[in-house]
This record gives C-alpha cells, sequence and structure tokens, in this order.
C-alpha cells in the first residue's frame, strides 16, 4: 500500500477508510531523528504566532474603537489593523507593535480617527493581520460595526412657524454645513453657510419676511442633505 500521512485503513477497507485529517495537508516536514520537546514547540509556535483570546470594533461617536486581546504570544512582531467598506477588499491603517513572546494575556487598542470619511457606509468592516519575526502572516476573524443610522440629524422644533425657523441640528464632526429654503415652486427665498461644531446646535432662522404658505428647508451636510417641509403662519 501506499503510504498515507495522518490516516489509516485495514485490508479489507471495512470499515471504510478513515481521513484523520478531514481534509488537505498544507504542509509536511520530515526528519529523520525524533525531534525534542524544545524543537516541536517552536515549530508549533511558528505555525501558530499568536492565540487571539477576543477582538472587538465598537463606535465611539465619529471614532471606531478596537480591542483585542491575545492569550498567548510566540515571535510575533506587530499587528496591521486593516479595513474594509465590502468585507471583501481590505486595506492596512496602521500597525501596532507586538509584545513578541507571552504565555500571559496581553490587551491592544487602537482607535480609528479616521472612519469619519465612512459614516455614510452602513457597516465597516475590520480584521487583523498578525506578522511574526519570520514574516508569516496570520489573519483574525473579521469584526463588524453597525454605524449609527444617521451619522447628522436636522429637527425642526416648531411646525408651523411663526416668526423663526428653530431648528436643531447633531452633527458627528465639526463641519460647514448650508442651510437653503425654498418655496412650493422651487425658488430659493434664502441660503446661508456655516461652520458648525460637532454634537447639538440650536439654530434659529429669521422668518418674518416669509409669506404664508409651505416651505422646504434642506440642510447639507458631510455630502448628503436632509429636507424638512414648515408650514408658515
Amino acid at each position: 500500500f501506499p503510504a498515507r500521512i495522518g490516516s489509516m485503513f485495514f485490508g479489507g477497507f471495512t470499515p471504510p477508510q478513515y481521513n484523520g485529517l478531514n481534509g488537505n495537508m498544507d504542509e509536511l516536514r520530515i526528519y529523520n531523528r525524533a525531534l525534542s520537546a524544545a524543537e516541536i514547540l517552536v515549530l508549533s509556535q511558528r505555525a501558530l504566532p499568536i492565540k487571539l483570546s477576543s477582538f472587538t470594533a465598537t463606535q465611539k461617536n465619529s471614532d471606531i474603537l478596537l480591542q483585542w486581546q491575545t492569550a498567548q504570544e510566540a515571535n510575533t512582531k506587530h499587528f496591521s489593523i486593516q479595513r474594509s467598506t465590502d468585507g471583501i477588499n481590505f486595506s492596512s491603517i496602521s500597525t501596532v507593535i507586538a509584545k513578541g513572546n507571552s504565555v500571559s494575556s496581553t490587551n491592544y487598542t487602537y482607535t480609528d480617527n479616521n472612519a469619519t470619511a465612512y459614516l455614510n457606509n452602513s457597516v465597516i468592516y475590520y480584521r487583523l493581520q498578525s506578522v511574526d519575526n519570520d514574516d508569516k502572516t496570520q489573519y483574525s476573524p473579521v469584526v463588524t460595526v453597525s454605524l449609527l443610522s444617521k451619522n447628522s440629524d436636522v429637527t425642526l422644533l416648531q411646525n408651523p412657524v411663526k416668526n423663526n425657523i428653530n431648528l436643531q441640528l447633531t452633527l458627528m464632526k465639526q463641519q460647514q454645513v448650508g442651510i437653503t429654503i425654498t418655496n412650493t415652486a422651487g425658488q430659493q427665498i434664502n441660503t446661508t453657510q456655516q461652520l458648525l461644531p460637532s454634537g447639538k446646535t440650536a439654530l434659529s432662522i429669521p422668518a418674518t419676511n416669509l409669506s404664508k404658505g409651505i416651505y422646504y428647508i434642506t440642510v447639507h451636510y458631510n455630502n448628503t442633505k436632509q429636507t424638512l417641509s414648515f408650514l408658515k403662519e
């Protein structure tokens, strides 16, 4: 019979052949001597640079906080933090130096301060690529962050409107905001630009020059816009 690695069988094939690998073998090394326990440990550590206990991603305002913990590390050089907007194509955004060698738990954190550029996406994907000193790599499971359904929000505090249009804007970051008022015919009545801070901001726009009727107020922010209708009494 031909040599079989990781499987066994009987001459009559009853019971059926057994495949202990339950799959395919990726790498095979054959030695002409018995390896010591220390040598086996080094080889196993090279095959598995880290043992990851946990990996999480959480939205903190306009940032994404990544936290992970290793149960053990062997010969690990660094972690490459990778981000994706489709869960398929990942790009490296930063590197965190690893502890290297450890048999106890080690905690790591990284804050993605550039996540604001992706707040229009409903989900952001992250994964870790661990690289050891021999440049062998290992990938973590992919974690996702379901972003807030509205990265910014505009609320009309009073409707119908009498003397002023009172708005409340909640922004995830400081940015330029454009406000346009139009009538039902689509004609622009008033347009303003303001630099507003992150968080909640109350605005009062004079409306005494508006005739009675229905109007639309459109707020432009973060490459998006939100339009609300109001009645001027």
